[in-house]
């Protein structure tokens, strides 16, 4: 897949730079792709969406080869994989319950750095697995980032219901990411994943989009996350939804487009709009129900 995309990049009529992130002490780099909307003009500097994938995802994905909506928006798209993602698992760097928290700081450098990101409008977004990853990397970045939005949710403390409720490959995925063998030693490992000790650190303003039904992280938690979050929040919920918003429900299909809603939201963030704090629901008529936080 790597070949394949290396491929791609080279032939592609905008472009893609293959990126390798110092991460830790040991020399180790993260692999990502920066992808810019077209050829920056002499000092031309793009805001930045930065990609985070789930957990058995890889950045490959997170990037549309067409219609892009963050690159349809003008700004770049940096996808990268992370500690027990994609490239990473044969890089040995394993995730551990805050190393994504250390990404997120390494990441955010590197592009600071760069002669065409504009690193102060900047915007985090993730799916899934990523979702947890992501607001962690919020917490780290505290108000260097303009927002945070995430969809498809894993909020829940321990992670019971994604490790222990649905497909057993979850389980395994997530054991071989982190470097476990032992299943007992695995258990007591992720007592340790919960995001509402960090939640107050979270400075930025944060979209949580979810299904009502979702399977793997039962709503009620990203309910109480969002209630110790202090920073401007939406919680968008789709009834009837499960995990992956879109197609399971009329909510989805008849009502705004989740990922149209989480582009335009980050790009409101990126052009210095005032955030929405706001909990809102859309029943199965497409229908939106918005109240707000106080």
């Amino acid at each position: 897949m790597v070949a394949c995309y290396d491929k791609f990049a080279a032939l592609m009529n905008r472009p893609i730079q293959r990126v390798e992130v110092p991460f830790g002490k040991e020399g180790k780099t993260l692999p990502g792709y920066l992808h810019l909307p077209r050829a920056p003009q002499p000092g031309e500097k793009f805001p930045c969406a930065i990609g985070i994938d789930g957990m058995d995802a890889s950045k490959e994905i997170m990037c549309s080869m067409y219609g892009d909506k963050f690159l349809e928006r003008g700004m770049a798209h940096f996808i990268y994989d992370g500690p027990g993602q994609g490239e990473c698992t044969y890089r040995d760097i394993l995730v551990t319950e805050s190393n994504h928290m250390d990404a997120g700081r390494a990441v955010y450098d590197w592009l600071a750095k760069h002669p065409h990101i504009d690193a102060e409008r900047s915007v985090i977004w993730s799916v899934s697995m990523g979702t947890f990853f992501g607001l962690q990397a919020a917490a780290a970045l505290g108000d260097k980032v303009r927002g945070a939005a995430v969809s498809f949710v894993c909020h829940e403390p321990g992670l019971n219901s994604l490790m222990n409720r649905s497909a057993p490959s979850f389980k395994m995925r997530f054991m071989y990411m982190s470097g476990y063998d032992d299943e007992a030693e695995f258990d007591r490992f992720m007592e340790t994943f919960d995001l509402s000790p960090i939640a107050e650190s979270i400075k930025c303003p944060v979209l949580i989009q979810a299904g009502e039904d979702d399977e793997l992280s039962p709503i009620e938690f990203s309910e109480q996350l969002v209630g110790k979050i202090r920073s401007p929040k939406k919680l968008v919920i789709y009834e009837g939804e499960r995990h992956a918003i879109g197609g399971n429900n009329t909510s989805s299909s008849l009502g705004e487009n989740w990922f149209t809603m989480l582009a335009d939201w980050c790009h409101d963030r990126i052009e210095g709009k005032t955030a929405p704090s706001e909990r809102v629901f859309i029943n199965s008529l497409g229908q939106a129900k918005s109240e707000p936080y106080r």
